[in-house]
């Protein structure tokens, strides 16, 4: 990000304002998609089906970290929340 703004830096005025708004939307875009998938990890732990299609329908990675929202509902036996992930792409190789 630092390159990106250091270059975004030596544009015209006008251009430097676009380009450093477009590379700060960027990195708060890809913090956001960082978090929702750890905030996946917290609606699996919490049990609520309703929290976990929160998460999946705005995004959140279902094999992110190797799998681990899969992994804890297996330990855990919730057996619809294992069908609800792996109909979204969880699952082991």
């Amino acid at each position: 990000m630092i390159a990106d703004l250091t270059a975004a830096m030596a544009q015209p005025e006008v251009d430097r304002c676009l380009a450093v708004a477009a590379v700060t939307l960027a990195h708060l875009l890809w913090i956001a998609y960082e978090s929702i998938d750890g905030h996946l990890i917290n609606a699996v732990q919490s049990g609520s089906i309703a929290m976990v299609k929160l998460h999946l329908n705005a995004g959140a990675n279902v094999r992110h970290h190797g799998n681990n929202a899969l992994r804890l509902v297996e330990q855990h036996g919730h057996t619809v929340m294992v069908e609800l992930l792996k109909a979204r792409g969880a699952g082991f190789q």
